[in-house]
């Protein structure tokens, strides 16, 4: 086996990223510090075009951006004790207007139903300039499955087709490697664990100022710290956003789809999975279904299914609302990586 080692170079990923020191990050602000200023603000990014948003509409889901929305606002009450509130935006609509960047604390970016990879899609390139300026103002970001492409490819990355195909339902045995377990996105994380997950696609190469922090068997980069410009993104493959219910959801509209790749024998076999998933949502001490489909607490508890989102608020969000109401600036973090290719 032949190993070559590449200092900050852009080489594919042949499960080979190798981080050597976690990025420094500001220590976290008191909630008390920011008392009786302005409300906590994110632009939460909608990353579907209409016809997306309404077929989830139609099949009773949540709207990706609005999902994102209620977890933010959510995580920040549970984080930091604080009220929050956002902008929900359709970047991928025509005619979009980028808003004043200067009124948000944080950017949350969701998962969509169009490919980063298709670089020429107007969708696309709006909201890849969307990102551009939103690290550029040096706001902090966080995004899932989409989101994450998204931003890598923005800072110069290369997002593929995942070799193994579509990662549907769970992503299995999520693993953080040293960079990962010293880094305070997943304080409080175990090392191992599931989480929701949909996507074809997949990060293939980080560029430098790209901090890889976990993976699995089936996708090589699971999530990242990206430092580009003045900002600094923290992204997920899979998506903390899901409960039962949701994914339920997004399975139904997608299971004629998904039958034809061979998740399930046909729509009907489809259709009584969605159900198991809404009987254990409606009434979570159902243990038999949880055993049934396999789910445990690492997607079941909300608590530990967002902590990634919590310590965003906690060690990225709420530092720069204290400067920024203080009139400072952030800090950009600093972030070694070298990246080894095995052949």
């Amino acid at each position: 086996m032949h190993r070559r080692v590449a200092a900050r170079s852009q080489l594919l990923l042949a499960r080979g990223v190798r981080c050597l020191q976690s990025p420094k990050v500001l220590h976290t602000a008191s909630p008390a510090a920011a008392s009786g200023a302005e409300e906590i603000r994110y632009l939460v990014v909608d990353g579907y075009v209409k016809s997306g948003r309404d077929v989830l509409k139609a099949g009773g889901a949540t709207t990706a951006g609005q999902l994102y929305a209620n977890m933010l606002v959510k995580a920040t009450k549970r984080s930091v004790g604080r009220s929050a509130e956002y902008d929900l935006v359709y970047p991928a609509d025509p005619g979009f207007v980028v808003p004043d960047l200067s009124k948000y604390h944080g950017v949350g970016w969701s998962g969509s139903s169009l490919a980063v990879r298709e670089r020429e899609d107007p969708s696309v390139v709006q909201m890849m300039n969307l990102a551009r300026l939103s690290f550029a103002r040096g706001i902090p970001q966080f995004g899932s499955c989409f989101g994450l492409q998204l931003a890598v490819a923005t800072a110069g990355g290369v997002v593929q087709k995942n070799q193994h195909g579509k990662e549907l339902g769970v992503a299995h045995k999520i693993h953080l490697n040293a960079a990962g377990r010293a880094h305070p996105m997943y304080e409080g994380k175990p090392s191992v664990f599931d989480a929701f997950s949909s996507h074809k696609d997949e990060v293939r190469v980080i560029q430098p100022g790209g901090l890889l922090l976990a993976t699995n068997a089936f996708t090589t980069v699971q999530s990242v710290c990206l430092r580009y410009l003045k900002g600094e993104f923290w992204g997920l493959q899979y998506h903390p956003e899901y409960d039962l219910h949701e994914m339920a959801r997004l399975l139904y509209c997608r299971r004629d789809m998904n039958t034809q790749l061979g998740f399930f024998t046909d729509v009907e076999d489809s259709d009584r999975f969605v159900d198991l998933l809404e009987e254990l949502a409606a009434d979570p001490s159902r243990e038999d279904i949880a055993w049934q489909i396999g789910y445990d607490k690492d997607v079941l508890d909300e608590d530990l299914r967002t902590c990634e989102v919590k310590n965003f608020v906690k060690h990225s969000v709420m530092p720069y609302y204290v400067q920024c109401q203080q009139g400072g600036d952030k800090e950009v973090p600093d972030v070694s990586c070298r990246q080894e290719e095995v052949a």
